[in-house]
């Protein structure tokens, strides 16, 4: 029996480890933290309240076996999971909330300066070769828009920036909307987004036009899913872990890749620094690239690259959340470092009163104390200015957010193609990987990887 190597125990090692243990493949699973699962496990505060270590949503992909190891069959999904057919989000900038959608509205801006940057806007009707961020946006939306979106957001997620031509043009700032704007009325924006050049940075007013957009492009809007437990995600990560032992997989956590060994074009053994050897037929890694690169004797592309630290703040309070609708929404203004925020209780009613808050800071920075966290979301109106916190968690996680600068998005590729071309019988997936973001996007990749490989050696 041929035996597979699984380096990284988040959701995608997981699936990778359950799809070729179904190949008939003794599997192994090397994971160096004491649990599976990475940023998607829960924490608990004193009281024994599960939170999510962010926002973590996850959606059908549409793959049927994929799916099932997921989220169990039909009956299982209606038993275990909480369906939620629209995600509802919203967003906050100059202390105004928008619950239609995350994309900045101009118009709040002053009125002199909203003017002068929807003209920039306008007049920019050809498309952007740029490749950092500043000059794209400043070719798309124009320097005004640049200088009071755009710029603020950069420094919210990465820290203000000496150079913003270093950054990357493609980058998370995209993903969080802030390179589309809502810059006019309702009916001028389905008009301007019949062109091409307006449709690429102009969002819609409201979630509905964006469900026609999707309905008149074929596109299906996928169905997302919540755990019923109150243990949230953790108990996502839970289920996972134990189908994937029940099936045989052997998961080996608390270990470190020492090294890894090849004859010819093909990886043969990994070491580990406890000083076991584990034979290998194939290697499935997910953990970032360079790493194993190190224990192969390597030499890796290596950059000075700047690391944000995640601050998490949890809370649980004695009263009801003033929102009762949203999911989760994105914090633009300068009044906060929070950009991010979770509400459980409006897809988890027993997670109610929960909430979540998240800030980007440099290791250097000086702490945002809890209670000016929870201050913020009072002058937000999330809560109530009554509440009485019962109990809270402050997390602090370093090494998240990497500054995405040319440097580092050169680094990153041409280590996953070193890596790709040392040895034939490897398979490089998961976020590492650098192909893409979102979580269902790299679940497919690694369904998608695995079963080519396995087709091909049959």
């Amino acid at each position: 029996m041929s035996k597979c190597v699984v380096v990284g125990g988040g959701v995608a090692g997981l699936v990778a480890a359950y799809l070729l243990n179904k190949q008939g493949r003794k599997v192994v699973l090397i994971e160096q933290s004491d649990q599976c699962g990475g940023l998607l496990n829960s924490v608990t505060d004193d009281d024994e309240n599960y939170f999510d270590q962010g926002t973590h949503i996850p959606n059908l992909t549409g793959i049927d076996e994929l799916d099932n190891f997921l989220f169990g069959s039909e009956v299982e999904q209606k038993e275990n999971w909480l369906c939620i057919p629209q995600l509802k989000t919203g967003n906050y900038f100059a202390k105004k909330w928008d619950y239609e959608t995350q994309t900045i509205d101009t118009r709040k801006l002053p009125l002199a300066l909203y003017e002068q940057g929807v003209g920039q806007l306008l007049s920019r009707n050809s498309d952007s070769s740029a490749t950092n961020i500043q000059d794209y946006s400043e070719d798309t939306l124009g320097p005004i828009f640049f200088e009071s979106l755009v710029k603020p957001v950069i420094d919210k997620l990465y820290g203000e920036q000496r150079d913003y031509t270093t950054l990357t043009a493609k980058n998370s700032v995209n993903y969080f909307g802030a390179t589309r704007v809502i810059a006019l009325d309702e009916a001028a924006t389905e008009k301007l987004k019949e062109l091409p050049v307006y449709d690429a940075k102009l969002g819609y007013h409201k979630h509905k036009n964006y469900q026609e957009r999707l309905y008149k492009d074929g596109i299906k809007e996928p169905s997302y899913l919540y755990p019923k437990s109150s243990k949230g995600m953790q108990a996502w990560v839970d289920d996972l872990v134990n189908k994937v032992k029940q099936c045989g997989v052997e998961i080996k956590t608390q270990c470190i890749i020492s090294s890894l060994h090849k004859n010819k074009s093909r990886i043969t053994e990994v070491r580990l620094n406890s000083g076991e050897v584990i034979s290998c037929d194939l290697l499935y890694w997910s953990a970032p690239p360079f790493i194993a690169l190190k224990a192969m004797n390597m030499q890796t592309d290596s950059v000075s690259v700047t690391f944000r630290t995640a601050h998490i703040y949890h809370f649980c309070l004695d009263k009801p959340l003033k929102d009762k609708h949203s999911h989760y929404l994105w914090n633009w203004d300068e009044s906060s470092r929070v950009f991010r925020i979770t509400l459980y209780g409006n897809f988890n009613s027993r997670k109610q009163n929960q909430i979540t808050a998240e800030a980007l800071a440099d290791k250097s920075d000086k702490e945002v104390p809890p209670k000016q966290i929870l201050e913020d979301l009072i002058k937000m109106g999330l809560i109530d200015a009554n509440s009485n916190l019962l109990s809270y968690k402050h997390q602090v996680i370093h090494n998240t957010f990497p500054v995405p600068t040319f440097e580092f998005e050169q680094s990153v590729i041409k280590n996953y193609d070193m890596l790709k071309e040392s040895a034939d019988n490897i398979i490089i997936s998961g976020r590492f990987s650098g192909k893409y973001w979102l979580l269902g996007d790299v679940l497919v990749d690694t369904y998608n990887a695995i079963s080519h490989t396995l087709s091909d050696s049959h």
